[in-house]
């Protein structure tokens, strides 16, 4: 089984990379969006906080095979900037 390699960019710090067997790159796109999710799910917070975090996902010679890019991006009405009407 080929090894794929999950590097994991939170916006401020890189970690890993982690390893993990998997039968081809169907497998590794499955498990990196479950790995993706996961992470933001345990941190919802920091993901909002940094706006964007990166998997890149590389086999076990380093040749980079996909990058997922998860973006927040908050509109100007949830930061208060919400405009009125006029009366006329």
């Amino acid at each position: 089984m080929p090894g794929f390699l999950f590097n994991f960019i939170d916006g401020e710090r890189q970690s890993g990379p982690i390893t993990v067997d998997l039968e081809n790159l169907d497998a590794a796109r499955r498990e990196a969006l479950r790995t993706a999710c996961l992470s933001i799910n345990e941190k919802p917070e920091k993901f909002w906080e940094t706006g964007e975090w990166q998997m890149i996902v590389t086999d076990d010679r380093g040749l980079v095979l996909f990058t997922l890019h998860m973006t927040a991006t908050v509109a100007p009405a949830a930061r208060g900037c919400v405009r009125t009407r006029q009366s006329s």
